[in-house]
């Protein structure tokens, strides 16, 4: 009973301590919230002999991701995203379509090499177009073990890593080599224009968890209309991001402060359940594979994206900050654009990262669906 009161204030409470410690320390800048808190749950999971329930970890990873999707998505603003800027929504484009040559191009070079291909095919295509929320999301659809999600993250922070460093440094120079150099509209500039940021009140907490439990609610319920049974999650999570995406229409949700931040938090919670079901025998046996051929697959989406947008002149900043956007989420985008010396495209970076959450889902599910067709013939 003692153990598994400790377990659930490690999943509930260590992300809040995470966080901290990325703010606080000169350590922490480096280590991420999500690289601590799979941290702290692979390490307990392998180096101690602590008991852990699996049963506890399994339900929250999966009840974590289903309120995280909707928190993630009520700021969607579409609208303002599609009319925001010509370039921007064609170069994100350019890197979803990127992104699925690229992984299409590489299941089938590695379908010998590695088990479950679509699998990792799906979740690496939900990643790449907004980030390491739909990679959980599908991965969650597709029925994926715990050894997967760990393994991807692994490779996810060991090659996004170097690739940030690489985004943070030279790329702006290296790039410039290929695209032509970024010229500012008039409301871009206007844009340019600082806001003030208020702190979320608990009342805007209160109002976001409440619309999130509506959403999962509905999203369950019509599954249940709909199946007769509760384990359909594929539908219970396209349901869930439908739902999300219909509320953020209306004003009143999409201004709701903290939703962003619950939602992270979700992901969080996530890390840490799912670190605790690792097994890293299982996982070091296979690990090399699975990291070759997600760098197999980042390469490719690079190369493509960058080759698109010299065709459709698509300008150097704005390139990097859209696939800043649809390869790490939004959450860098301020990073890269200040890296880089740009903020006029923090918006629309961050609003493409947000359409990516929206779209990741149904494009990774959809692609092992048809690779776990083709493969099977």
């Amino acid at each position: 009973m003692v153990w598994t009161i400790l377990q659930l204030i490690l999943i509930l409470f260590f992300p809040a301590a995470a966080i901290l410690f990325s703010h606080s320390s000169s350590i922490g800048k480096w280590l991420s919230p999500v690289v601590l808190c799979y941290g702290i749950g692979i390490a307990i999971a392998n180096v101690t002999d602590l008991p852990i329930d699996e049963l506890i970890s399994t339900q929250f990873s999966r009840i974590s991701v289903l309120f995280a999707i909707p928190l993630l998505l009520f700021n969607t603003d579409l609208k303002a995203w599609l009319s925001h800027a010509r370039t921007t929504v064609i170069s994100f484009g350019l890197c979803v379509l990127s992104a699925v040559i690229a992984n299409v191009t590489m299941a089938f070079l590695y379908n010998s090499a590695i088990e479950d291909t679509p699998l990792y095919a799906g979740m690496m295509l939900g990643l790449f177009t907004g980030g390491i929320p739909n990679m959980q999301a599908v991965g969650l659809m597709l029925d994926a073990q715990s050894e997967d999600f760990v393994l991807l993250n692994a490779a996810d922070i060991f090659i996004g890593g170097c690739y940030l460093i690489f985004l943070t440094s030279v790329a702006h120079r290296v790039f410039s080599w290929f695209l032509p150099d970024f010229e500012p509209s008039e409301i871009q500039q206007k844009q340019q224009e600082t806001k003030v940021i208020h702190r979320p009140q608990w009342q805007s907490y209160l109002l976001n968890f409440s619309l999130a439990l509506l959403v999962v609610g509905a999203a369950v319920g019509v599954t249940k209309l709909l199946t007769g049974e509760l384990e359909a999650a594929v539908l219970i999570i396209l349901l869930l991001t439908t739902f999300s995406i219909v509320l953020s229409f209306i004003p009143f949700v999409r201004n709701l402060r903290g939703s962003f931040e619950m939602g992270e938090y979700g992901l969080l919670i996530f890390c840490v359940a799912i670190g605790l079901q690792a097994d890293f025998t299982s996982i070091w046996e296979k690990g090399g594979m699975v990291i070759l051929y997600m760098a197999s697959v980042w390469g490719a989406i690079v190369v493509l994206h960058t080759m698109f947008a010299r065709w459709f002149r698509i300008d150097r900043d704005t390139a990097m900050i859209t696939a800043t956007a649809s390869i790490y989420g939004p959450v860098f985008v301020g990073q890269v654009a200040s890296a880089i010396n740009n903020r006029t495209l923090v918006f629309s970076g961050i609003a493409t990262g947000l359409v990516g959450y929206a779209l990741g889902n149904y494009l990774g599910v959809g692609l092992a669906y048809l690779l776990e067709m083709i493969f099977s013939n």
